[in-house]
């Protein structure tokens, strides 16, 4: 879906027009680029990046919380 919705070209053709850093927060499935990020490995290691990964994570929870609140009255449970 991401591949076939553009998302990506879109995304990137901003960055470089408007000089501005976009971000998708997307899995780690993703091929990381400019403007696509997730969740940051113990690998990389840096104490800014435990930061990250605790605000996103919550983020993320937040915002799945969401759209199923909002989904619920129209989305079917098939």
């Amino acid at each position: 879906l991401l591949r076939e919705s553009d998302v990506n070209n879109s995304f990137a053709r901003m960055q470089l027009a408007e000089n501005e850093d976009y971000i998708i927060f997307g899995d780690s499935a993703y091929k990381l680029q400019s403007h696509l990020r997730s969740y940051f490995t113990a690998a990389e290691g840096s104490p800014g990046y435990d930061r990250w990964n605790r605000h996103m994570k919550r983020l993320r929870i937040s915002i799945e919380w969401n759209y199923g609140h909002q989904c619920k009255p129209h989305c079917s449970s098939t």
